[in-house]
């Protein structure tokens, strides 16, 4: 779909970067990554974090992959880590930055984030400690 839809309007590379991060794929997901390099959402910027957590990147890169991916919406953690029940009925539509958004990517790639809850869990955490200091 990608190849035949290079723009890909339809959000394929969303769902392919879900599923090659779940079988940990890291390889085609990167190709995935730096062809769509300058994209600035949160499902890429959280793909690219996931990333980097499973490759064993550096603390410096991860951390600052996480407060990039937080700014573009800071719902998508909670969810991630079940502190926010997604709903039964999610919606079609959603805009940059707000809870559907959250809500779907979270959906979406909740498997992919089963081997990396305790780094994004203290990510999280630091964030409120570093916050109240």
């Amino acid at each position: 779909m990608l190849s035949l839809n290079p723009n890909d309007n339809q959000g394929i590379r969303y769902v392919l970067l879900s599923i090659l991060l779940e079988q940990k794929n890291l390889e085609a997901a990167q190709k995935i990554l730096d062809k769509y390099h300058k994209e600035k959402t949160a499902f890429m910027s959280f793909d690219r974090l996931l990333s980097a957590i499973l490759k064993g990147e550096n603390q410096q890169t991860i951390k600052k992959l996480y407060i990039e991916a937080d700014k573009f919406n800071n719902n998508v953690v909670e969810y991630i880590l079940s502190y926010k029940k997604i709903p039964a009925q999610l919606q079609d539509m959603y805009s940059f930055g707000g809870e559907a958004e959250a809500i779907i990517y979270a959906e979406q790639s909740q498997r992919a984030w089963n081997e990396a809850l305790e780094v994004l869990q203290n990510l999280y955490d630091n964030k409120f400690s570093t916050k109240t200091n």
